[in-house]
């Protein structure tokens, strides 16, 4: 019986690592690095949604016990289902692009994007300072602490 719970184990374990060594990672241009933040969200692979964000974001994360405990593979599950499949259009600024889904859906937000390094990244830090969920569940609804105009301003001059 151990034997076969073990060859299981083994089994899955080999099926996870093949299904996140598969996804292809591109952060070329905003709408590809969405992609993969999509198919990485999809495969419920905090690591490689974590490539998906700006280097900022990533060392506050390694920084912040709070905001990794509060971590679990629901959140990207609720973010796939948030957005993937959503029409959308991108706005350029130099080095700098925001992905505008359309209003009709329960995430309307923008998601901001910059160019780091010459790819392109998820501006999560700026999202995470300025954003705030009501009743603690993304799918009622996702609000901002400030109007999409003022966080424009402020992403914008940052």
């Amino acid at each position: 019986m151990k034997r076969v719970f073990s060859i299981i184990v083994t089994l899955l374990l080999g099926f996870v690592s093949l299904s996140s060594a598969q996804i292809q990672m591109d952060y070329s241009s905003p709408e590809k690095t969405l992609e993969s933040y999509l198919a990485a969200a999809k495969a419920l692979s905090f690591e490689l949604t974590d490539e998906c964000y700006t280097v900022e974001f990533l060392v506050f994360t390694q920084t912040d016990e709070e905001y990794m405990r509060h971590r679990n593979v629901n959140q990207l599950r609720t973010s796939y289902s948030s957005i993937a499949n959503k029409p959308y259009e991108v706005e350029m600024y130099d080095e700098k692009a925001i992905i505008r889904f359309a209003p009709e859906f329960k995430r309307p937000q923008p998601l901001y994007f910059v160019k780091e390094v010459g790819i392109w990244k998820m501006d999560a830090m700026f999202m995470f300072n300025n954003v705030i969920m009501v009743d603690g569940d993304p799918e009622v609804e996702w609000k901002w602490k400030n109007s999409d105009v003022d966080n424009e301003a402020l992403w914008l001059n940052k």
